[in-house]
């Protein structure tokens, strides 16, 4: 639960504050696109799998868990060095490269929570940054790399796709496109 943590506006580092607007991505979120993961992957009871149905090895398991948990750190205002956190936060441009400042907590301040090392840190990174469909996901680069502990070669590419997908599922009452922030910003209608 480290990322939980992260979130916490009280734990270090401090001060931050989450995205004031519309879409609620903190716990409940998070745990609504480890749902949708778990049932784009396993479906339910009834269903049939195939063969050739994509399953993630027990270390693909570990990447894709973590980049639910943390694809939208970067949402976080405060957690990047040099961040303004206060009534100066560009929100705006915080929410446009969200997927790159996780990126960047990842790779640089992640070590100090958990004894990752590089090579893993970067490839949860890359699966945080290609959960938005902003990035082509054929532009990824090699999308297999080989793996750490022996199950052979992690599917980047097929694990931040199901990313994509899974956090695209939840849609409910705390997300709203930003095409409607955008009007009500536009009006001047509260957005927080």
């Amino acid at each position: 639960h480290l990322a939980v943590g992260i979130f916490d506006p009280t734990k270090p580092p401090t001060p931050k504050a989450i995205i004031p607007f519309f879409t609620e991505h903190r716990e409940a979120h998070l745990r609504q696109v480890e749902k949708y993961a778990d049932y784009l992957l396993f479906g339910t009871r009834n269903s049939l799998r195939r063969d050739d149905d994509f399953l993630p090895t027990p270390e693909e398991a570990m990447y894709l868990l973590a980049a639910i948990w943390l694809h939208d750190i970067g949402m976080i205002s405060g957690i990047i060095p040099n961040d303004i956190v206060g009534p100066d936060t560009k929100w705006d441009a915080i929410r446009r490269t969200h997927e790159i400042r996780a990126s960047q907590y990842i790779q640089l301040l992640w070590a100090q929570n958990c004894s990752w090392d590089d090579a893993q840190r970067k490839i949860l990174a890359e699966i945080c940054i290609y959960h938005r469909r902003s990035h082509d996901l054929s532009k990824m680069g090699r999308p297999r790399i080989a793996g750490h502990f022996g199950y052979g070669d992690i599917r980047r590419r097929e694990l931040a796709a199901i990313l994509r997908l899974a956090d695209a599922c939840h849609v409910d009452g705390s997300r709203a496109p930003g095409d409607l922030k955008n009007l009500y910003t536009v009006f001047g209608m509260p957005t927080a």
